[in-house]
């Protein structure tokens, strides 16, 4: 063979890295033969992925800000595409960042590359039209919502698998003996309140200080309030430092999960975080706000009426946490929802309980996706 076996991987946000961890290393470790190249992060380039380009120059933040950036991601979708010609790949992981990912599917399918899109877009949301995409230029689709086999199977798309998220892989483990304490006021000497306020620059800039802001009114109401805030590595320092006074500890991604653990509650950015919360039965307030013109993009487009939490849609499209959307999006809002879980024991206890459900919706179907995967990217260069 003249060009070494290689296997394109796409991420195009951090997300989608935290996805791929529940199978790349696994792939890179026992296919050494292979030149996993693509688009990603720090963890890519920890692993030896050959990156075509960073994280840091994909991120952006509501249609707006996609907007000026199109000439960029044209440009970027034409580099990928070079890249696989010249080296002949046969193969490629397309991790979510559907408005990127299905272009680029639908230059390479035609190449003979097989197509395996992990994490399905969520064309039951907006955009259903994509299904189509779907259909003529992937070999198989993997979703990761309790829901999306079915949905994607109805409307024509072959090869379905509902794969285990990835948190549920990577962070069973971490739940052995794991047993959430219900709040009490009464025997508790501090409320640990968690903030993860996303991981763009522009949501960390809008959300957070919604977030200080009510953080400042509990501690006048509570004086046991202490709070920890878990800065993402995409978003600048500078962001974060403004309220370095107002936060009595602020710590690094990698202590997620331990947080997350010890925590009493969280004011969380809609998105795979609040996954990571209600994996971890931690009581949370989801909010989320983005600039007008995005609003009213989607609003005009989405089919889906539903919950916008992950956590949420997992768990039945139930509003097992409360949203804060938009205009929704306030402080006194913010306010109002956290003093319920702190002051409403009962509220607080059966949020526990509807919680510990959302075990049963993260396994899939029990195929191993990485075993799958290794097969596929093998048969890719037999043929």
């Amino acid at each position: 063979m003249n060009k070494k076996q290689s296997c394109l991987i796409i991420a195009g946000e951090k997300s989608g890295e935290e996805h791929a961890e529940s199978f790349l290393p696994s792939l890179i470790n026992e296919l050494p033969e292979y030149q996993f190249y693509g688009l990603g992060g720090e963890r890519f380039n920890k692993l030896g992925v050959d990156l075509i380009a960073d994280l840091s120059e994909l991120s952006t933040w509501g249609i707006t800000g996609a907007l000026k950036k199109i000439p960029f991601y044209l440009k970027l979708l034409d580099q990928v595409v070079e890249e696989v010609k010249k080296r002949e790949t046969k193969v490629a992981i397309l991790i979510d960042y559907q408005g990127f990912n299905l272009k680029l599917a639908e230059k390479i399918s035609p190449l003979g590359v097989k197509v395996l899109y992990y994490v399905a877009p969520q064309a039951w949301g907006w955009k259903p039209w994509r299904v189509k995409k779907l259909i003529n230029f992937t070999h198989t689709l993997f979703t990761i919502i309790p829901f999306e086999k079915k949905w994607f199977q109805d409307r024509g798309v072959q090869k379905v698998i509902s794969a285990p998220h990835p948190i549920y892989i990577n962070h069973l483990d971490k739940k052995k003996n794991f047993k959430r304490e219900s709040l009490s006021l009464n025997n508790k000497k501090e409320i640990n309140i968690l903030l993860l306020p996303g991981s763009r620059n522009s949501e960390v800039r809008t959300l957070l200080p919604l977030m200080i802001e009510t953080l400042q009114k509990l501690k006048v109401k509570y004086t046991q309030i202490s709070s920890t805030l878990i800065k993402s590595p995409s978003v600048k320092e500078k962001y974060y430092d403004i309220y370095s006074d107002e936060i009595d500890h602020i710590k690094n991604n990698e202590n997620l999960i331990e947080e997350l653990k010890t925590a009493d509650l969280c004011i969380a950015a809609s998105g795979t975080v609040t996954l990571f919360a209600a994996f971890f039965y931690l009581p949370t307030v989801v909010i989320y706000k983005t600039d007008l013109f995005t609003s009213l993009v989607i609003r005009t487009l989405q089919i889906y009426h539903g919950p916008a939490a992950l956590s949420n849609i997992f768990l039945d499209q139930s509003y097992v946490y409360p949203e804060l959307i938009q205009e929704d999006a306030t402080s006194a809002q913010l306010l109002y929802q956290v003093d319920n879980f702190i002051f409403d024991y009962q509220k607080y206890r059966d949020t526990i309980e509807r919680l510990q459900k959302i075990d049963l919706k993260m396994k899939g179907e029990g195929i191993s996706i990485k075993e799958y995967m290794l097969a596929e990217i093998s048969k890719s260069y037999e043929d």
